[in-house]
């Protein structure tokens, strides 16, 4: 499977040139996208680290170091696009409801599902 860092073609996407869900390796805990679904689905809240300005909404991987989920969004940075991409991209990928609770003008947030 390899580190997901390493080879950054293993992604889950929205985009329209990807799979919605690609079974290649998410992170170092999880062993595919499907389980990596599955532990955001049943978390209460999450720490994200958001990438603005990227080419594709994707689920990049989790950061052990930061304890966060990395994740990119196509919006830019500006007037809250981004913030509304992200609870966008968490809603259809898991389809709960998110709310934005620590950090709405930093790259670090934490979330919460309602």
């Amino acid at each position: 499977m390899g580190d997901p860092f390493k080879n950054p073609s293993r992604h889950l996407s929205t985009g329209p040139n990807r799979p919605k869900v690609d079974l290649g390796a998410v992170n170092r805990k999880t062993n595919d996208a499907a389980d990596a679904i599955v532990a955001i689905k049943t978390s209460k809240t999450l720490k994200v680290i958001v990438k603005p300005n990227s080419r594709n909404n994707e689920l990049v991987g989790y950061s052990d170091e930061k304890k966060a989920w990395l994740i990119n969004v196509r919006a830019a940075a500006e007037k809250d696009k981004a913030n509304k991409e992200l609870l966008s991209f968490l809603r259809k990928t898991t389809g709960k409801r998110f709310l934005i609770k620590i950090g709405a003008h930093s790259r670090e947030k934490v979330v919460a599902c309602i």
